[in-house]
This record gives C-alpha cells, sequence and structure tokens, in this order.
C-alpha cells in the first residue's frame, strides 16, 4: 500500500513538474517595487475594481494606463495583499518582460499559471493527468489544454482563484493575438459559469494599434475595463513626491525647511503629471547629483533642482549624459538590446569588459583573466551605476535595463533616428547632411541605437569570446 502510494505521488510530481518552467515567478514579480504607502487609490478604489471584487462567476478586469503609469507595481502590490489576507485565495501571475524570449511567451505564462495552481491546491492534478499522459512534458506547448485545465479546476474550487497577466502588450505577437482570443472567449462563458471562482486582472498600455490587439478586451460587455489613463492619479503623485523626499531627506540629513521646499518645489513642477516614472527619475536624479551630501544646506539643493529635467525623456538624457564614455556606454547597451534571454552579472562583466574601446596599440585580450574584471560583485555594480545611473539595475544576480520606457527610448524606430529634445531627425539622405545630422544626434540618446547596430556589436563580441583560450579547468570540469 505504502509503495503504491508513493509510486501515486510521484506520478502526480511528475504531472506538475511538467509545467514548471525554468523562470521563477515569484522573482520576476518582485523586480517590481511595491506601492508607497497610502498610493495605489486610482485602483483599488475605483469603481470597475470594487465591482470586480464583488462579483460571482468568471471576472475579467482589464486595467490600461500609460507607460511609466505604475501599472506593475499594482500588480505586486495587489498580488502580495491578496496572499497576506485573511481568505488567502489562490494566487497565480505572470510577468511579461520584453528582455527575455520566455518572458514574452504566452505558452510559458499559461505553463506557469497552471503549476502555480497545481502547487498550491494538490486536488487540481487529476484534471491535469489525462493531458500529461496525452502529451508529455510537450503540454507546456499546448494552449487550449491548459485553458481546460485551468478552466475545469477552478470550477471545482473552494475558494477564490485570481490570475494576473502583467504587461500582456509585452507578449510575443503571435501568443498576444491569441491571449486576448482566449481571453475574451473564456469571459463570454463567464455568465454561464456563475459557479466558478475564477477570476483575471490584466493589464496593459492602452494601445490601439494592429499589433495590440486588444479592442476586444476593451470593448467587451463583460469584460470590466479600468481605463487609468483618465483615472484621477494626481493624489498618488503628490503621495509619492511626499515619500520619496522624506526618503531622500532621512538618508542625506537634510533639514525640515530644505525638506518642504523640496515637496513643494517638485510638487508644483507635477501638477499636471500622470508618470510615476518621471517622478521616480526626479528623485534618482537628484540623489546622485554631485551637490548632493550629506546636510546639503537649502539652496544647494535649489541649485540641484534647476539642473532637473521635468519630462521623463529628458530624465533619461541627464543620467546617460553623465557617462565619461559615451561610446562605450552605447556599446554596452547594445548587447543588453541584443541579448534574448535575461543577463547575469558574471556575464554582464564580460561584456563590459569587451565593449570597452581599445587602444589600437594595445593586443586584444585571448583569456577571461586578461579582462581584468571586478571579481566583487558590489564593487562591479557601484561601476556600473557611477556610469550608467539607474539605466542598468541589479535584482539578485540578474541585471536590467530598468524599465520597458528605457529600452525602447534607446532603440531607434524604422527609418527614423531621435536627434535632439526638440523632435525627430530623419535619416539624410545627402552625404553632406551627415556633420549636421551627427551633431544633433549626440545631443540626445533617443533613438541612438538601432536593430542591426545592437546585432552587430552582439556578433563582435561573441566572435571575441571565440578567440579566448578555454582553461583546462573548464575541459575536465573541475
Amino acid at each position: 500500500m505504502a509503495a503504491s502510494k508513493a509510486s501515486e505521488d510521484a506520478a502526480d510530481n511528475d504531472c506538475v513538474n511538467a509545467f514548471k518552467i525554468d523562470t521563477n515567478h515569484v522573482f520576476q514579480k518582485d523586480r517590481n517595487a511595491k506601492c508607497a504607502p497610502a498610493t495605489g487609490q486610482w485602483f483599488f478604489h475605483h469603481p470597475e475594481y470594487e465591482a470586480f471584487q464583488e462579483a460571482n462567476g468568471l471576472q475579467l478586469l482589464f486595467v490600461t494606463a500609460e507607460a511609466g503609469g505604475g501599472k506593475s507595481t499594482l500588480m505586486r502590490t495587489f498580488i502580495d495583499s491578496l496572499q497576506e489576507s485573511d481568505d488567502r485565495p489562490l494566487v497565480a501571475y505572470f510577468f511579461f518582460k520584453d528582455d527575455d524570449d520566455q518572458l514574452r511567451s504566452y505558452e510559458d505564462a499559461l505553463s506557469s499559471i497552471i503549476y502555480q495552481l497545481l502547487i498550491q491546491e494538490r486536488g487540481f492534478i487529476k484534471h491535469a493527468k489525462e493531458s500529461y499522459k496525452r502529451y508529455g512534458h510537450g503540454i507546456r506547448y499546448q494552449s487550449k489544454e491548459m485553458w481546460n485545465i485551468l478552466l475545469t479546476s477552478a470550477a471545482e474550487a473552494h475558494r477564490r482563484v485570481v490570475c494576473v497577466l502583467d504587461a500582456v502588450d509585452e507578449c510575443a505577437p503571435a501568443g498576444r493575438r491569441e491571449l486576448v482570443s482566449d481571453l475574451v472567449a473564456a469571459s463570454q462563458r463567464g455568465p454561464k459559469t456563475t459557479s466558478t471562482k475564477l477570476k483575471f486582472v490584466v493589464t496593459s498600455r492602452p494601445y490601439q494599434d494592429k499589433d495590440h490587439p486588444y479592442a476586444d478586451l476593451a470593448s467587451s460587455d463583460v469584460i470590466r475595463h479600468l481605463a487609468g489613463e483618465i483615472a484621477k492619479v494626481q493624489t498618488d503623485i503628490q503621495t509619492v513626491i511626499r515619500f520619496k523626499a522624506e526618503e531622500l531627506a532621512k538618508k542625506h540629513e537634510l533639514s525640515k525647511c530644505t525638506l518642504d521646499m523640496l515637496i513643494e518645489n517638485i510638487s508644483s513642477q507635477n501638477l499636471q503629471t500622470r508618470s510615476f516614472l518621471a517622478v521616480r527619475m526626479a528623485f534618482e536624479l537628484l540623489d546622485s547629483h554631485q551637490l548632493m551630501q550629506k546636510g546639503a544646506e537649502e539652496h544647494i539643493v535649489r541649485k540641484i533642482l534647476t539642473d532637473i529635467p521635468q519630462f521623463l525623456g529628458d530624465q533619461f538624457d541627464a543620467m546617460l549624459n553623465r557617462s565619461p564614455d559615451r561610446e562605450h556606454a552605447r556599446r554596452l547597451f547594445c548587447v543588453i538590446l541584443a541579448a534574448r534571454k535575461t543577463l547575469k552579472i558574471p556575464e554582464l562583466k564580460v561584456l563590459y569588459a569587451l565593449t570597452r574601446p581599445t587602444n589600437s596599440e594595445a593586443e586584444d585580450p585571448h583569456s577571461y583573466e586578461e579582462l581584468n574584471i571586478p571579481t566583487d560583485d558590489e564593487e562591479f555594480k557601484q561601476l556600473i551605476r557611477a556610469r550608467f545611473g539607474l539605466f542598468i539595475t541589479f535584482v539578485r544576480s540578474s541585471v536590467h535595463l530598468f524599465h520597458q520606457t528605457a529600452r525602447e527610448y534607446l532603440m531607434a524606430k524604422p527609418g527614423m533616428i531621435i536627434g535632439t529634445s526638440y523632435g525627430t531627425c530623419p535619416m539624410p539622405s545627402e552625404p553632406e547632411s551627415y556633420s549636421l545630422w551627427d551633431r544633433a544626434r549626440q545631443q540626445s540618446w533617443k533613438g541612438i541605437i538601432t536593430e542591426a547596430d545592437a546585432n552587430v556589436v552582439m556578433l563582435t563580441v561573441c566572435l571575441d569570446l571565440f578567440k579566448f583560450e578555454t582553461p583546462r579547468s573548464w575541459i575536465l570540469g573541475a
């Protein structure tokens, strides 16, 4: 009997693990900051959110907001609050990210959702067994089968099942269309499945072009649409400003008068902004300014404030223009943008070394030892922060561009190069135009990297690595 039970448990574990993907879902959630205290009210107190929470049967809340509107921060806070609530619903989630192919996959998102539910509620395994027997570990690529497992499992759940899909606009295009189609189809079944406790929260930017087919989600009578792009967020913005200012004042031991001045000044500059990201960047520039020292007096902080741009694009440029080597920064950004997986710190150390401009008289390195890479991770992080500010961030051992907006700012659109802060600069058609175009281009980092640029630099780095002598210990596996 014991042997039979052990065999059954092993079979169940095999079934569950068939849905496990390499990406750690908790880690991806926690890449995002939590909401500042007493913020997120435009979402948590919105009538659509409250109605969604109270409604029975299958429900879908579609949340849209502009870039920098705090969607991922809200979703992390929402998930954490659910997991800490008294009724402890079953919660599963996936945060799409455009910087890693696996984080752009619709099948991986569904597979992760199923896996999270199965490890929380073992009773759901019976709904996955037949599909697992039929497809084995290939079940992870059968989206229709996974949808059936999800729906049939939720239909018998004794507590709420809440699934969160964040930033679906960063899902790969083919999967994105299938995802929207499946969500709409499931929602249309909602009125007929009042017994289910399944609820979805889906977030996206409010795109309307052909590659982001969300019209069906936003216009459906059975899907609740919370349009954050028109929600009243100014109260939250002001709360975040006060919270960030108090953090900065505590860190740098600023006086109460200086703190009050700082709050008043930044608040007046951001009366109309809807971007939490722009506020975050403003404080990052303040914190990292060379004049911001412990006990900085009010007139010094006022002087720093005059150097801080108000608009996000100008803030990006202000941060990046502090880099002591613009070409090295551009080349390193190229390989980060070209990478189709999340980079780790040891990998970035090598890339950092190989993208440095070389002296024409110096010999190219032929081994990892010749790269002179900092061995201490914290020392390396400080080096990166000094050169790139907040643009490159670290979460445990992983490396990221700090926001999708940063990626989009650096990448050029086809046929256009963004030059100065005064507007876009078309690619020049006449040779004599190039000197003027180059000078304009150097004023801003917007659109400084084309897809071809990124791939060429990545190829060059890879070819350099192929020339390296492989240590004998690597060959022997020692």
